[in-house]
């Protein structure tokens, strides 16, 4: 079982990035999946353990950042994009708001 676990942090290693951030008493994570798709969602937790999506989109990258761009179903602000730059959000709900990476 070990073996396997090992296995499974590898793969989320090299195909997934995760940030998580808190507002209030909210979690939030933001997934991206570097596939050669390179979507992204954000959700929230909900008690302990269920997480709700409700933002999807496509991501690319510029310099070092990464551009997110919603779906514009998904849209919570004018643009439908937000940025990380230097493990920070911006364009979310606040000017900026500091992301802890997620390491598997």
């Amino acid at each position: 079982m070990f073996i396997l676990g090992q296995g499974v942090d590898r793969y989320l290693n090299k195909n997934v990035d995760r940030w998580d951030f808190m507002l209030v008493d909210t979690t939030y994570s933001i997934t991206h999946w570097k596939n050669s798709d390179s979507t992204f969602s954000i959700s929230y937790t909900v008690g302990k353990f269920s997480k709700i999506g409700f933002i999807q989109g496509e991501i690319s990258t510029s310099d070092n950042e990464l551009i997110l761009r919603t779906y514009p179903m998904f849209s919570t602000n004018s643009s439908g994009e937000y940025l990380i730059r230097n493990d920070h959000l911006f364009g979310f709900r606040s000017d900026s708001i500091k992301l802890e990476k997620v390491h598997w």
